[in-house]
């Protein structure tokens, strides 16, 4: 009897709002940064900023482990892997 892993599409759309709400903070932080003239808060930007890339290339990798474990087409997951290789440098500004 062969298990299968069912991966609920709420977690996948749980970690494409994650990237969503990571482009627009990291958005927002450079505009931020562009204004700030503090030098600790520039910092404290600078760690969130990177923070954010971070965690976004973790999300990447959980995408491409769900897509492996998967075996078939799940255009959700594919959806969550496009989401999480774009840029974070090119995030449209709001």
């Amino acid at each position: 009897m062969s298990t299968q892993i069912h991966f609920s599409d709420s977690l996948v759309g749980s970690l494409c709002r994650e990237v969503d709400t990571i482009r627009n903070r990291h958005s927002y932080i450079n505009r931020q940064l562009s204004l700030c003239i503090d030098g600790t808060l520039l910092i404290r930007l600078e760690n969130e900023k990177n923070t954010l890339i971070n965690r976004q290339k973790e999300i990447l990798i959980i995408a491409k482990s769900i897509n492996i474990n998967l075996h078939q087409d799940n255009i959700s997951v594919k959806l969550l892997i496009e989401m999480s290789q774009r840029s974070l440098n090119t995030s449209n500004k709001n």
